[in-house]
């Protein structure tokens, strides 16, 4: 068992409510999803992706850059620092901890999971986070398929190639949805696309907003945006 916290970890958390708070952990999660595929993003994606005006984003990152978190390349975008990559992980593994708890103990649906974790992650140190972990057994995914990082706050990339790549026909399984919403959780739900699944890909054809496939011989649409972040990995030998 955990023993209790010493004074290093009671100034850990108290450092984390006063300097980092839930407004910048959720930047610093959104950017560290947002640099999954790439090392800069746009001011402007940034604040899209929050719902934002770009003034707001630019002067929350100018803060962050201050608190040694982020780098600003002006005409380029945002990239997250060595610090604020760790901040981030920290933030990602009380999300998905969460998210683990409330599917796979209190029976909460697969959808929406990830709303309430959103909010749990922001009211939870550092010693609740590790009895978590410890409490179901040191889970390597999400419900989600997302990989937890490490109490190190390591963390590796989702694994697999996105659906809107796939060649077809194939035999696919689902993998993850990354990175996840709501929204976009939803759709996946009312698919059956989740993780674990097996599905025969038997035709595939992409219009500029949705994607017309034929899964296990049921004619279904797919929204081109769950194609992109829906991700899977072949299972077994292509169809025909």
């Amino acid at each position: 068992m955990l023993g209790k916290p010493n004074r290093s970890d009671r100034e850990d958390l108290v450092a984390v409510d006063s300097v980092y708070g839930e407004n910048t952990e959720m930047y610093l999660k959104t950017l560290v999803e947002l640099t999954a595929d790439r090392e800069v993003v746009p001011v402007t994606g940034l604040a899209q992706r929050l719902g934002i005006s770009t003034v707001s984003a630019s002067e929350k990152v100018r803060r962050l850059q201050d608190q040694g978190f982020v780098e600003h390349l002006p005409y380029k975008g945002v990239s997250l620092t060595g610090a604020g990559l760790k901040r981030a992980n920290t933030v990602l593994r009380r999300h998905r901890l969460w998210e683990r708890f409330l599917v796979d103990h209190l029976g909460v649906e697969w959808q929406h999971a990830h709303d309430a974790a959103c909010r749990l992650e922001h009211a939870t140190s550092r010693e609740i986070s590790e009895r978590l972990a410890l409490f179901l057994g040191e889970p390597e995914t999400c419900p989600h398929g997302n990989p937890i990082p490490s109490a190190e706050a390591e963390s590796s990339l989702a694994q697999g190639m996105r659906l809107i790549e796939l060649d077809v026909p194939s035999r696919i399984e689902v993998v993850s949805v990354f990175p996840e919403s709501t929204k976009l959780l939803e759709s996946a739900a009312s698919l059956g696309l989740l993780p674990g699944k097996v599905c025969e890909i038997d035709s595939f054809a992409k219009d500029e907003i949705t994607t017309q496939a034929t899964v296990n011989g049921q004619k279904v649409q797919i929204s081109n945006e769950i194609a992109a972040n829906l991700y899977i990995r072949p299972a077994g030998k292509e169809v025909g």
